[in-house]
């Protein structure tokens, strides 16, 4: 499939669609993933290693720089009926020595028993190259960045994939606040999945609008971090210090949301068995912050991060209604959630 220089993410999606397609897996001998973007190649990987794991195939990964000729025809050419069905993924493709020669010593893609998917990362390959790839008949996915215009589409639908519905002018004042880092985007977009869980709505710019100066800086995750590790009168001071700076009081209200329903989330995992790395895959969180939280929460009652929220969700309607003393107010939640022995 060709892209669309003028509009790559438009064409990424087309691929990506024939990509995981289940029905049409064993139709392609060799997947050709390529591009510039390192969160879109990422982000693919696992979307692939997904389709082809529950379609039954073992996907087995070998670094570019320890390919030889000898690995390369085992990978494509070995076969058994007592094995299962492998995919081989070869990670930066691109540093692959004397590649040209490994695919000109495949006839057809008929010879190509079992699939092979190269990951090449930045420059284009060779023309000798790409002319190799295409008489073999690759499925090439192109993980270039967005164009201008097409973030918008891209913002829309890792929302979507966050559980989020956002409005066109909520849009625009995240990529203004954030910027164009894919990644960056993404991870705010997971956040705000945290801080709207219960909004029902589409999120628009007036619901943004007191959050995202704040969301720019460090102290979300410093103010985590102090409530995890049960420093209160740092997380007190750290929100006073905020406050005499100009932040938002919305926005360290949101944040403090965010920290009770992700300890609720967290406990609920743990209650039904599930370990860090699950919990972190299932909540789409860091297992660095899924950790810092397991042991925190074990210590405390589901009903104390209950009453915590409930005080959010009041504080939030006081806030947009009222005149209240900001400090003394978010302290009351800080206190709520001091820890109580089970």
């Amino acid at each position: 499939m060709s892209t669309d220089r003028k509009s790559p993410y438009k064409s990424y999606k087309q691929s990506m669609v024939t990509a995981v397609d289940h029905g049409a897996l064993d139709r392609w001998k060799i997947i050709l993933l390529k591009g510039n973007s390192d969160f879109l190649i990422t982000h693919t990987l696992k979307a692939l290693k997904k389709a082809w794991e529950s379609g039954g195939w073992v996907v087995e990964r070998v670094e570019g720089s320890q390919v030889n000729a000898e690995v390369f025809f085992q990978a494509y050419s070995a076969t058994s009926l007592f094995e299962p069905k492998v995919l081989t993924l070869f990670h930066d493709a691109q540093s692959i020595q004397d590649v040209l020669n490994m695919l000109a010593l495949i006839k057809t893609a008929k010879d190509i028993k079992n699939p092979i998917l190269l990951v090449w990362r930045g420059k284009e390959p060779l023309a000798k190259v790409q002319k190799e790839f295409q008489r073999l008949g690759p499925l090439t996915i192109a993980c270039e960045e967005p164009a201008p215009w097409e973030f918008k589409d891209f913002l829309q639908d890792r929302a979507r994939a966050h559980g989020l519905k956002i409005t066109p002018d909520a849009t625009d004042i995240i990529l203004e606040s954030i910027g164009n880092n894919l990644f960056k985007l993404d991870n705010e977009l997971a956040r705000l999945s945290l801080m709207f869980l219960d909004h029902g709505a589409a999120i628009n710019a007036q619901d943004l609008r007191p959050l995202m100066g704040f969301m720019r800086e460090d102290h979300v995750f410093k103010l985590d971090q102090l409530l995890c590790q049960e420093f209160h009168s740092k997380a007190l001071l750290l929100v006073t210090d905020l406050l005499e700076r100009g932040e938002s009081p919305l926005g360290l209200l949101a944040i403090l949301a965010m920290h009770c329903r992700k300890a609720l989330q967290i406990q609920s995992g743990i209650k039904a068995g599930q370990n860090s790395a699950e919990l972190a895959r299932n909540l789409k969180l860091p297992p660095t912050v899924v950790q810092s939280y397991v042991g925190y929460v074990q210590k405390r009652t589901p009903l104390m991060f209950q009453k915590a929220l409930r005080l959010c969700h009041e504080l939030d309607k006081k806030f947009k209604s009222r005149s209240l003393e900001e400090d003394l107010a978010l302290s009351t939640i800080i206190f709520e959630l001091k820890m109580r022995p089970i």
